[in-house]
């Protein structure tokens, strides 16, 4: 095997994806099956890692972005729909901040994009799940802070998820959905 890095030439502004190729890829030939049926059991070493599972998200997310930035909405709304229903947040947290990964950074980007599509109930209803596992994520952490080098990393893991937090509530904001941001 030979890695050989590429560069695409394009007029979309990205010059390592083919967003068009991916969102085939992603809509069409690859299957994701297993992801949300429950009684599918995943280890903790993917569940601890997401190394399986974030990916995923940040693949559909990456891909959605660059559409919309090309102005291609409907694709980018089919693929932020798939994300969603293909990774429930009742196996999927959105909020995994312990990992400080990729995770809250992807469902923020996701809930910004549903907002660009006009999915607005869809992105408040995963903005108010994210912002609700983000306070628990804030509230337990705070408590756990002291004088111990793994407080720190507990302080770390805090300040990460208030950033979560008040980046979500920026969202909202931003885009006019106040009754969002006030719950």
């Amino acid at each position: 095997y030979k890695l050989v890095p590429f560069k695409k030439n394009s007029d979309d502004g990205n010059k390592f994806m083919d967003a068009e190729a991916l969102y085939d890829r992603l809509m069409n030939v690859y299957r994701f099956d297993s992801l949300h049926k429950e009684g599918v059991n995943y280890d903790y070493y993917n569940l601890y890692t997401f190394l399986a599972v974030c990916p995923v998200r940040d693949a559909f997310y990456n891909t959605a972005e660059v559409l919309l930035n090309k102005g291609d909405k409907e694709k980018a709304r089919n693929l932020l729909l798939k994300v969603m229903e293909i990774m429930p947040d009742e196996i999927y947290p959105y909020n995994i901040a312990i990992f400080q990964g990729m995770n809250e950074w992807d469902m923020l980007g996701i809930i910004e994009g549903l907002i660009r599509v006009g999915e607005k109930e869809k992105a408040a209803q995963a903005g108010l799940r994210l912002g609700e596992e983000t306070l628990q994520t804030i509230i337990y952490f705070s408590e756990q802070i002291g004088p111990t080098e793994d407080d720190i990393r507990d302080s770390r893991i805090s300040q990460t998820a208030v950033t979560t937090y008040l980046y979500l509530t920026r969202v909202f904001s931003e885009s006019g959905m106040k009754e969002v941001e006030d719950e």
